[in-house]
């Protein structure tokens, strides 16, 4: 039963879930369910004890009747009914999570009822609860839902005078959710044309976006929404412009109004943007990145509420950039503090690339060669960067056989399957660019140098293709 998707389900619930689990098994509104209470206990035993287990319909049913011969139709029949409750507690349970869902419900069933006079308090007080929460488009989906019973009030009479604001307000709340899930696909699918290096279909909602002038939308919401400025204005403004700063400045001040997991999604989509621009070669901004990673992480946006763990290749961007960004005293003090919330399983992994980085910045260079040498199994992305810090490591060591043999190394990696055309591009440059520096300085000076060093500079920019040509130029005098 491995792969059974019952095993599957339970094998993801925590010690909490599994005592609501139970209550809500033993609800009286569930009649079936109290029949189950025995075979969630034994799953519940068998999925967090010390030796997990992988049990057979024989192995349960054992438990289940013991002394009573083996019966497949009976344990099919129960595990069916008892993954069918599991499925039931999951949905109810993501129905409890949202309690503007709940509400609408609620709303539905008192205009169905004809309790107008309660409709209206309770939908004036719940707008008024919606204003003071964190937002994100629960709440705006929230809003638009009570328009469209407002408006399904209104039309009980004959006549509202108040009823065109009301329609208004629907159209345009439901715009906005339009917008700002066009605006969302439509980024991701330019990452995905990005990390496939390909050219992907047209999508329709893409030419539609062409058509409408986000300055106008978000001129329009200033004017007629003032309240929704600093909340749905924002996250316009940080899919659409290219202006770092402003919209920095605008998430840096205004953060604390989105739900958390809403904030960390537009921070990623700032540090897209400053990506984006460094790759354009418009303005140097690796030091605002790792600005932005130490924002994330002093507001608490990264921590995982449910595992306290950090993800393991945001940590690693993490060290990645301060290296980049020469903030070793930074890195240190990052190490230090958050070591242990490093993901168990690459923890040791990440202990050693962030104190080999640390070594390197401090000129310890065979330290620092030590510790990459330490560091296995591990992401792809990481063991690129790896092997750069090793190339660098070794041309300041003057270890120049072992350089050409990391060389030969790095070029049988370009070959990994799993590196995108995009590093692939990089790679491929900034390997060209260290071959012509050992021959520099191995007195093998060639015209082709300059070549190498002009395409370096317009290839897309990373922290060892920098390295490269700030030592060409020192070495090229």
């Amino acid at each position: 039963m491995k792969e059974s998707k019952l095993i599957q389900l339970l094998s993801t619930f925590s010690e909490t879930e599994w005592k609501e689990f139970e209550k809500f098994a033993a609800s009286p509104y569930f009649n079936g369910g109290r029949n189950y209470i025995p075979v969630l206990k034994y799953f519940r035993k068998i999925i967090n004890g010390k030796d997990k287990q992988n049990p057979e319909p024989e192995d349960i049913y054992k438990k289940l009747y013991p002394g009573k011969q083996f019966n497949k139709s009976v344990i099919n029949t129960v595990l069916s009914g008892f993954t069918k409750l599991a499925e039931e507690y999951l949905s109810m349970a993501d129905y409890e999570a949202n309690p503007f869902i709940k509400k609408n419900g609620l709303h539905n069933q008192l205009l169905k009822r004809n309790c107008d006079e309660y409709f209206r308090k309770e939908t004036a007080l719940e707008l008024k609860k919606a204003e003071g929460s964190m937002f994100d488009l629960d709440v705006l989906h929230f809003k638009k839902d009570i328009q469209e019973n407002i408006i399904r009030l209104k039309y009980k009479t004959n006549f509202d005078k108040n009823i065109e604001n009301d329609v208004q307000k629907r159209s345009d709340y439901r715009f906005f959710i339009s917008y700002l899930w066009f605006i969302n696909e439509y980024r991701d699918f330019k990452i995905m044309k990005t990390i496939l290096n390909k050219t992907l279909p047209e999508q329709y909602s893409g030419s539609v976006l062409k058509q409408i002038n986000s300055e106008e939308v978000i001129k329009y919401i200033e004017k007629n929404y003032p309240e929704l400025v600093n909340t749905v204005g924002l996250i316009i403004l940080c899919y659409t412009s290219n202006d770092y700063y402003r919209v920095r400045d605008a998430f840096f001040s205004n953060y604390h109004l989105f739900n958390p997991y809403l904030a960390l999604n537009l921070a990623y989509v700032i540090e897209g943007l400053i990506v984006d621009l460094i790759n354009l070669k418009q303005q140097d901004l690796t030091g605002e990145r790792h600005k932005l990673h130490r924002f994330m992480l002093e507001k608490k946006l990264l921590i995982n509420s449910r595992t306290k763990a950090l993800n393991t290749r945001i940590t690693e961007n993490f060290i990645y950039i301060a290296f980049w960004a020469g903030e070793y005293g930074w890195l240190e003090g990052f190490l230090k503090d958050y070591k242990d919330s490093f993901a168990e399983e690459m923890r040791e992994n990440l202990i050693n690339y962030a104190s080999a980085c640390i070594f390197y910045g401090n000129g310890k260079y065979r330290e620092a060669l030590k510790l990459i040498n330490l560091v296995s199994d591990t992401l792809v992305t990481m063991k690129l960067r790896l092997k750069e810090m090793e190339l660098q490591i070794l041309f300041e060591l003057g270890e120049v056989e072992l350089s050409y043999f990391a060389i030969d190394n790095y070029i049988k990696f370009k070959k990994n399957p799993l590196i995108s055309e995009w590093n692939r591009e990089i790679m491929e440059s900034n390997i060209n660019a260290y071959k012509s520096l050992m021959n520099i300085i191995n007195g093998k000076k060639t015209e082709e140098s300059t070549l190498i060093l002009k395409k370096l500079k317009s290839t897309k920019p990373s922290q060892f293709g920098e390295w490269l040509i700030k030592k060409i130029s020192e070495t090229d005098k």
